[in-house]
């Protein structure tokens, strides 16, 4: 992470202290949740808020550093290693303590246990993880995926695949941004679904994950997109919503059409906003 400083207000990637607090759990649930996310950094010597610049003083610098970086290594599981540094603002010292994305997930405090000491960080606050992101965490620290899981009750035919592989061809050409692009996108194959993750081949049977039920709208998992219009800025009052039920790959085009519909101002895209597919089969024919 780049060691730059500029004092914004508090996001999902920055947390200010004005001070270093003696109770080390005041701030070491948001260590966990910067390690179980992207990263962050947490400045101390900062007024929340205000963005008042007050400093650490120079004789405790030092020790309080030590006692931070005890308290990271002595608090989380696995064990997190902070970087610390020191930057001048204004005249004054502030204490720098960022946090990497952990490989390891999930993350959570020793004396909580992965249940109750898992945290995220969500905008500019840290949140209990609930038991579908702690799953998620735990997917990813094994190097998996909510999409790659299999769904071993669904059933899958070859002609659902071709019909799939031909449907995701067909969405990636009309999205195409020219016609040499067009000419370039190959027709999917079952084994490019396989290397992708969306099916799971297994004693010659084909295993349908829940991206392949995203993909063909299968019953039971839908994936939904909620658009709406507000009255308000408070989001009190719907003037009108809309749900959009449809394959993941139609629901972009559907939300973006809706935004156009609802939206008093104008913007202009150059070319399509659907991409993801003519990305994957221009890598999968070389072009």
């Amino acid at each position: 992470m780049e060691k730059d400083l500029s004092l914004h207000g508090e996001s999902k990637n920055v947390e200010y202290k004005e001070r270093v607090p003696e109770d080390s759990q005041k701030y070491m649930k948001s260590v966990v949740a910067f390690a179980n996310g992207d990263g962050g950094r947490i400045v101390f010597g900062v007024e929340d808020g205000t963005m008042r610049v007050v400093g650490i003083p120079q004789a405790d610098l030092f020790q309080m550093m030590d006692a931070i970086t005890n308290a990271v290594t002595d608090s989380c599981e696995p064990m997190i290693i902070p970087d610390l540094f020191v930057r001048e603002i204004e005249g004054k010292s502030l204490i720098i303590l960022e946090i990497a994305p952990g490989m390891q997930r999930p993350y959570y405090l020793k004396k909580k246990g992965p249940v109750k000491g898992t945290y995220i960080r969500t905008a500019g606050t840290t949140r209990l993880a609930d038991r579908a992101i702690l799953q998620e965490l735990l997917l990813e620290g094994e190097n998996k995926f909510f999409d790659q899981q299999p769904i071993p009750n669904l059933k899958v035919t070859k002609y659902d695949v071709t019909a799939l592989c031909h449907s995701m061809s067909e969405t990636a050409k009309k999205n195409a941004l020219s016609d040499i692009q067009r000419q370039g996108i190959k027709e999917l194959t079952i084994n490019q679904l396989i290397s992708w993750g969306i099916l799971i081949e297994n004693k010659d049977q084909l295993i349908p994950t829940y991206a392949y039920a995203m993909l063909t709208h299968q019953a039971g998992y839908p994936p939904v997109v909620q658009c709406a219009v507000f009255k308000t800025d408070d989001r009190a009052v719907f003037v009108d919503k809309r749900e959009i039920d449809a394959p993941i790959q139609e629901q972009v085009e559907k939300a973006y059409q809706y935004v156009l519909e609802k939206i008093n101002m104008g913007a202009r895209f150059q070319g399509s906003i659907v991409r993801i597919f003519m990305n994957y089969l221009r890598t999968a024919s070389g072009n």
